[in-house]
């Protein structure tokens, strides 16, 4: 079994957190908001990121993983690319800010970086965003 003894943590990346609220559910007094979300509310949410995609491929040159080979393969076609992306998990390579963007499940994502200062195009457009961050300590912006 792996567990934590078979590596080190690498301080080559830090990450942040976004999703559509600003805590982990488990830490909130509504934990099943998600469990009780209609079809409409996910829906809405789902846009949020769909416009929050628009937004990244509309602002830097985004390379995206192609699962069947490993590689990142560059985004030439925005609009087909978000279109296909809805409620998808995916892996955005973001290399003139040095960042990974990973959508994972429940309406969260993860930004990994190596400087804040670089990657703090990509934040503020999170802030420009219906987007949060989870738990976020960064008030550098």
């Amino acid at each position: 079994m792996i567990n934590d003894e078979n590596w080190n943590e690498s301080l080559l990346l830090s990450s942040r957190c976004v999703s559509i609220w600003d805590k982990w559910l488990f830490e909130t007094d509504t934990p099943n908001a998600l469990n009780d979300a209609t079809i409409e509310q996910e829906a809405e949410w789902q846009s949020y990121f769909d416009q929050f995609h628009v937004s990244i491929l509309n602002n830097f040159s985004v390379y995206m993983r192609a699962n069947r080979k490993g590689i990142f393969k560059e985004v030439v076609d925005n609009e087909s690319a978000v279109e296909k992306l809805s409620n998808c998990l995916f892996e955005f390579l973001i290399p003139e800010i040095s960042t990974i963007y990973s959508v994972g499940f429940d309406f969260t994502a993860h930004i990994y970086f190596r400087d804040f200062d670089v990657a703090k195009g990509l934040f503020e457009l999170v802030k420009e965003s219906k987007l949060k961050f989870l738990n976020d300590q960064c008030s550098q912006i």
